[in-house]
């Protein structure tokens, strides 16, 4: 079989190795394009074809798995065979995920495993070229969604990095002697902010949803508890205009079930946010009723009633479709449209139902339905026993320097980031690095740290391939290491402590929040 192969790659022991093997394939190639940066990759792919493209991650002018989602972007259909280091399989398998056709690990592949590699990548490619134009089309048409979806959350990644700064730079800001003027400033730079991040975290959530990349969780938690959470959090966003607001549980309700808090909370955030939003007199009132319940499950029905603005009887079905915002001629609200949608897709992927009845100036009732699983008593002793642990109130007890190693390449985060944490604790000690490599330097050199700071996203050597290498070759470390990143997906406990990481602070991160967080880790 003759192929032409495009290999971008700017490592010239690496290229050499590659054919080599390739000469040991039994593949009869045309001469071997060799290409060292992605630039010219693209540009060369514009010109001609090839059967195969061999594309490095670390190129002189792209790190990462950018380095694929640009190329995937410019040629969705190219078959492209990723070559990945550091024997990062998590990286290869996210390469799948994006588009790449599989994945080489640097240093763990020989003559055979290439040959079978190029074999398969180009056995698939027959079986595609085969497929009708129908199924072609609905193919691509499928692929071009996934690089839509992949582009939002990336843009979202983009969003929420310069987000940080601004919370933290306005947290700052509030902390100094400020005149009653410049005290509105800074509060209408947080409100801004907050419903900035807000649409952002739309935009993510409903990217991930459209990827089906959400894991629902079935953990025991109390579920009165987090009713009257909702209440308290929704506070002062109510307390602006003056709303009632009423809270009703169903005596029947078991206090403890089984299923997705964080999931619920969200829902129910989203429900009660919209409802405070399109109200400006009477009430916002959340009741809860026990549909159905049996020795292993309680289906509820959560109804969220309010006095607003209400919606026309041929648009109450629309407002879960997605992009769909409430307009009047008086007043346009702020938003995505992408709330309810949101909603709708968590519930439904719980096998739950969610609906509307609303009348025009009156008001509207949001419901939504979801089974439960029932603690045994085992899980509700736990969780009882969780919740009496009291979460340390003192601050530091210690006076010795507290030395934290801050990973970032971001120069405005850096200094967001020191600042922020010099204030909350006047003796910390901080140290920055602006990129994995640096810190593999400075900890190879026997610095110690009470804690590490990761940034996920960073040029040279990122944050996952920094901790991996840490993990493997300096056992002896037993230094926290917290991941901190604009990519949502990262906080959930599986993954991030699948990656070695410790814990995951999520940007824009809260000041009280790192600090409460901080402090535990110090008493410890």
């Amino acid at each position: 079989m003759t192929i032409s192969i495009l290999l971008i790659e700017d490592n010239a022991a690496d290229v050499y190795l590659v054919k080599s093997y390739l000469t040991q394939t039994g593949f009869l190639y045309n001469a071997i394009t060799e290409i060292d940066t992605l630039k010219e990759g693209l540009a060369l792919m514009q010109k001609q074809p090839f059967d195969v493209i061999l594309l490095d991650l670390s190129l002189p002018d792209s790190q990462g798995i950018s380095t694929l989602e640009k190329f995937i972007a410019a040629f969705p259909e190219a078959n492209v065979i990723v070559l990945t280091g550091l024997a990062r399989r998590e990286v290869g398998l996210e390469a799948v995920r994006i588009g790449a056709q599989d994945f080489l690990m640097k240093g763990n592949f020989d003559a055979e495993l290439l040959a079978k590699t190029l074999n398969f990548t180009l056995e698939r490619k027959k079986v595609l070229a085969s497929l009708s134009d129908a199924q072609k089309a609905r193919a691509l048409a499928e692929e071009s969604s996934k690089i839509k979806e992949q582009f939002i959350a990336n843009i979202s990644h983009e969003m929420r990095t310069p987000m940080n700064a601004i919370f933290g730079m306005a947290h700052l800001l509030s902390k100094t002697p400020l005149n009653a003027e410049q005290a509105d400033f800074v509060s209408s730079i947080n409100n801004a902010s907050e419903i900035l991040l807000g649409i952002i975290n739309d935009v993510l959530d409903f990217s991930t949803l459209q990827n089906s990349e959400i894991y629902f969780d079935n953990t025991a938690f109390n579920i009165h508890t987090l009713l009257f959470n909702v209440i308290n959090v929704v506070q002062y966003k109510r307390n602006e205009k003056s709303l009632e607001f009423q809270l009703s549980i169903d005596e029947n309700l078991p206090i403890i079930v089984k299923g997705d808090k964080l999931r619920l909370n969200q829902i129910l955030f989203n429900i009660v946010g919209n409802a405070i939003k399109f109200t400006d007199v009477g009430l916002v009132r959340i009741s809860t009723q026990t549909v159905l319940v049996d020795e292993t499950s309680v289906k509820v029905k959560f109804a969220t009633q309010d006095t607003g603005i209400g919606i026309p009887a041929d648009k109450v079905c629309a407002i879960f479709d997605s992009f769909v915002r409430v307009t009047t001629k008086e007043r346009l609200f702020e938003g995505t449209g992408l709330g309810l949608a949101i909603v709708k897709n968590m519930v439904e992927q719980q096998n739950g139902k969610v609906w509307a009845e609303s009348v025009l100036g009156k008001g509207t009732i949001v419901f939504v339905e979801l089974q439960f699983d029932i603690a045994d008593v085992q899980e509700v002793k736990n969780l009882q026993k969780e919740e009496k642990i009291a979460v340390p109130s003192t601050k530091i007890i210690s006076s010795a320097p507290f030395k934290v190693l801050l990973v970032e390449d971001h120069k405005m985060n850096q200094v967001v980031a020191k600042k922020i944490l010099q204030k909350l604790f006047p003796n910390i000690e901080i140290d920055i690095a602006e990129n994995g490599r640096v810190c593999i330097d400075i900890l190879a050199s026997g610095a110690e740290y009470n804690l590490i700071l990761m940034d996920i996203q960073m040029p040279i050597l990122d944050g996952t391939e920094a901790t991996a290498w840490i993990r493997n070759n300096l056992p002896d470390l037993k230094t926290p290491i917290w991941a901190m990143s604009a990519h949502a997906f990262m906080s959930k406990r599986d993954t991030y402590l699948a990656q070695g990481f410790n814990d995951f602070v999520l940007k824009p991160f809260h000041p009280d929040d790192l600090q409460e967080r901080i402090e535990r880790l110090m008493n410890a």
